[in-house]
């Protein structure tokens, strides 16, 4: 699993499809303008991306409080890649003040049981 909190920390993904690295800075944007590119990810408001890469990602997650097929999403977008490969990124708001977005592959991040 890849944690990214502000745009400074894009490296970590530069080896994902350009849809995918696109959408994550998106996010991380909106984040970094809302509640500071300098904040601690862990203590202070806003949130940060998640880039599940396998299913035993999802147990972690689910250590975090969040279980992504019960909680319910904001949203959900889902990036063609290719004709063989879709990625989802989809957003949680766990508070008012703050989100996490997890992004990954469809084959991973099973769709189909996603409550939304």
């Amino acid at each position: 699993m890849i944690k990214i909190g502000t745009v400074k920390e894009m490296d970590k993904v530069k080896t994902l499809p350009i849809k995918v690295v696109e959408a994550i800075k998106d996010s991380l944007v909106i984040l970094d303008e809302a509640y500071g590119a300098k904040r601690n990810i862990e203590g202070d408001l806003g949130g940060f991306v998640l880039v599940i890469e396998n299913e035993k990602d999802i147990e972690v997650v689910k250590k975090m409080n969040l279980d992504i097929y019960k909680d319910i999403p904001e949203y959900v977008d889902k990036m063609l890649i290719s004709s063989e490969e879709m990625w989802v990124k989809v957003l949680f708001l766990l508070s008012n003040d703050y989100a996490v977005v997890i992004v990954g592959k469809e084959s991973i991040i099973q769709m189909n049981k996603l409550n939304f």
